[in-house]
């Protein structure tokens, strides 16, 4: 039956078909293969033309009824590439109960990829600062109660306690984390109301010192914090984001969006100690196949022995359904950032994007 199944979803990939795919259905048991191609066509300032694969992925959901609403569930996504890469970006199994909620395991999206309000673009938007995925981590979602919603994330860290450098053994430090966050969804007649808050904290490790006579890495916390409300009315909808990250050692950073620094011909990002954004966007739809969008960013960043850096940006877009699995879009970004009233860098980009689901 193994054969069998690997041979149906094969099957089913390779015929591109126009929904996802139910490769098997029996006692209970169901396995669903689906994906996308998501390219992009991207002029970037300082850089040629160029041709982007954008996340393209094949995702095999399976699920297997065990009665009384409850049901064991997992999903495996790989994303190829334009070179020999294949990378597994989701692969997690768990339990779903019926009016209760989710509980998985393994590579997955926490509930902070579900935070954010105000992004209504394909590419360029988006300031969520809640860590959203991790490699091994334990999800629980909750169900929906009368518009509230719920999920907690323990992020594992580190296995080993100690490792070896040069000789030396070096005490390793517990780099686990977490992620909790709220939401509420409903619609009263054509309005429609969704808002979510979440916070996540993450252990960071830094080079190894002796600390009261043992060699072990030095350690520090990143803290995101995320909130956003939306409101929809018909064809239209607004969104407002604040977002937040930043670490409690200030010689420590987290990075921002944007290249600003040159390293002996090698592009760097530079490192903030915090990070506060805000993010406004509006959504109008067009027609039942088009819409248009735009989205206005700011916020500010400091780093250690530098002046704070204020940024604000620009995006619009517009998209068009050729059909209910293809759509095109064609969105542009303008971004900058000033120190002391002087502009010490400044982005620009335009992606013309196709996107065909299966």
């Amino acid at each position: 039956m193994k054969k069998t199944l690997v041979a149906l979803a094969v099957a089913a990939v390779a015929a591109t078909s126009a929904n996802a795919a139910v490769v098997y259905d029996q006692d209970g048991s169901k396995v669903e293969v689906g994906g996308s191609v998501r390219l992009v066509l991207q002029k970037a300032k300082d850089k040629r033309t160029d041709l982007l694969n954008n996340g393209s992925r094949i995702t095999v959901n399976a699920s297997q009824d065990l009665g009384n609403g409850l049901s064991a569930v997992g999903q495996l996504e790989i994303r190829p590439d334009f070179s020999s890469d294949t990378k597994t970006s989701r692969l997690w199994a768990g339990f779903k109960q019926e009016g209760v909620g989710t509980l998985t395991f393994g590579k997955l999206l926490t509930i902070g990829d579900e935070l954010g309000q105000s992004d209504f673009t394909y590419n360029f938007g988006g300031i969520n600062k809640v860590t959203d995925s991790g490699d091994k981590v334990a999800h629980f979602r909750s169900a929906n109660f009368g518009g509230f919603s719920f999920g907690v994330d323990y992020l594992f860290g580190n296995s080993a306690k100690t490792k070896e450098v040069n000789g030396q053994v070096v005490k390793v430090n517990n780099n686990r984390g977490y992620v909790v966050g709220a939401l509420y969804n409903n619609k009263f007649g054509d309005l429609g109301i969704d808002a979510a808050v979440g916070f996540s904290q993450d252990n960071r490790s830094t080079d190894a010192t002796v600390v009261s006579g043992t060699l072990a890495e030095g350690n520090y916390k990143e803290k995101g914090f995320t909130s956003g409300l939306r409101v929809s009315y018909d064809k239209f909808a607004v969104g407002f984001d604040y977002s937040q990250r930043k670490t409690d050692d200030k010689a420590q950073g987290v990075t921002f969006r944007v290249v600003k620094k040159d390293d002996g011909g090698k592009a760097i990002l530079t490192k903030y100690h915090k990070i506060s954004e805000y993010e406004l966007g509006l959504k109008y739809q067009v027609t039942d196949a088009s819409k248009v969008y735009g989205e206005w960013l700011w916020g500010k960043g400091k780093a250690l022995d530098e002046a704070d850096t204020k940024f604000n940006g620009f995006i619009l877009g517009a998209d068009y359904k050729i059909h209910k699995n293809v759509v095109t879009y064609l969105e542009g970004i303008t971004i900058k950032g000033k120190q002391a009233g002087n502009t010490v860098w400044k982005d620009n980009a335009v992606n013309l994007g196709l996107r065909v689901f299966f």
